[in-house]
């Protein structure tokens, strides 16, 4: 019988328990069953799992280091996006970065499995999953036996960890990766090993790899952690999230360090017109793929565009495809992300919906991209749509 965690609504962090399937309480004996109603009316009457803060948790005391300063930047077109319910608040002039920074925790517990950090009385540090995300988080399913594992494995010295939620490619790329810039601040470069908490089986593993192994100050190993387990932490330096939920706007030293770390090292052809493929992304699940991408492309392929399935393509191989774009076509999704290696590019996501998500929008603006977009009809996220060949046509027509 698992039991899941379920918050009751948002903003409320209220959890009720809930049996996997309705054969499971079916098939437990009576003393089963009845332990079982026990837990299911508790939790509604209880707050089972808390949510608590850094600031909360150390208040005065929190020691930041390593702080980025926030950096405020024009968004004129952002009033007029027809952007999804929760992220209107984005619909302003002007965006300002969250400021980043360190700390270094004594005593916190790791569970590999969420990516979250807890305190010895098994309350979830906020800080440990991406503004604005803790409520899907807690959705997608955390477990209750996953937070109160009673066996603890100790991990001395320092530690870090850089994974979070959502832990996706596009989120990977931005969102974790980035985190890792903030372990370079020299008050760290004294201390002999610093740990980096990877758990595992990781899908993304070789993402992450390319990036750390190139990212990593020398004293930063790369330390695996079992997903199933949790971890007493002695000594934790906790790098804050540069970025929050929404934007994908990384500040722009960081931004800089990646594309100079990142991009070949030989002037910018800008003759690639790109079409992403999400056919593989639709092998198993329906996830943005144009259904009638045949059709599209054959229109585009009169105007110099090639297609390109990037799941086939190496990341070095990526790289090099988005430095020399000229101009890219794409449903909203990972493969957009490779923008941020282009410079000064025409872009043009493709939505199912109604509306969009600002992700691309803000990396265009910090690389001053041009961006575009097309609406769809639907109100689903995650599905195979068609679009308007002509309507396509008539905009990439005026790039």
């Amino acid at each position: 019988m698992k039991i899941l965690l379920r918050p009751f609504r948002y903003p409320v962090v209220r959890i009720f328990l809930k049996i996997s399937r309705v054969e499971d309480l079916c098939s437990q004996n009576l003393v089963e069953q009845f332990l079982a109603r026990i837990l299911i009316t508790a939790a509604k009457s209880y707050e089972l799992v808390k949510i608590t803060s850094l600031e909360k948790i150390y208040g005065e005391d929190l020691v930041k280091i390593s702080a980025v300063p926030c950096e405020t930047m024009a968004t004129p077109e952002a009033p007029q996006l027809p952007l999804l319910p929760k992220y209107r608040r984005f619909q302003a002039e002007t965006y300002t970065t969250p400021s980043s920074y360190t700390t270094t925790l004594e005593g916190v517990i790791y569970c590999p499995e969420y990516n979250l950090l807890l305190t010895e009385d098994r309350e979830i540090i906020s800080e440990s999953v991406l503004s604005g995300w803790m409520n899907a988080h807690l959705k997608r399913g955390v477990t209750w036996e996953a937070l109160h594992q009673e066996n603890l494995e100790v991990i001395s010295g320092y530690s870090s960890i850089i994974r979070g939620s959502p832990d996706s490619y596009s989120h990977a790329v931005i969102d974790n990766i980035s985190r890792a810039f903030l372990l370079g601040h020299p008050e760290y470069s004294c201390i002999e090993e610093i740990k980096l908490l990877c758990p595992y089986p990781y899908p993304l593993q070789d993402l992450e790899n390319y990036f750390l192994e190139r990212l990593l100050p020398k004293n930063v190993s790369m330390y695996p952690v079992i997903s199933g387990k949790l971890y007493y932490i002695e000594k934790l330096i906790f790098p804050s999230y540069l970025t929050e939920e929404g934007t994908h706007l990384l500040p722009s030293f960081c931004l800089d360090e990646i594309r100079s770390r990142f991009m070949p090292d030989r002037p910018r052809r800008k003759n690639k017109r790109i079409l992403i493929s999400r056919i593989k992304a639709a092998e198993t699940l329906s996830k943005r793929h144009i259904l009638n991408e045949q059709a599209l492309y054959k229109e585009l392929r009169g105007l110099g565009y090639q297609r390109y399935v990037l799941e086939d393509m190496t990341i070095a191989d990526k790289i090099e495809l988005f430095y020399d774009a000229e101009s890219v076509i794409g449903a909203e999704g990972a493969g957009l992300t490779h923008c941020i290696f282009s410079e000064a590019i025409n872009l043009l996501a493709l939505t199912p919906r109604t509306a969009i998500t600002p992700y691309f929008y803000f990396i265009s603006k910090s690389l001053g991209h041009n961006f575009h977009y097309l609406l769809g009809e639907k109100n689903v996220h995650y599905t195979n749509f068609h679009v308007n060949v002509s309507q396509v046509m008539e905009v990439v027509s005026a790039f």
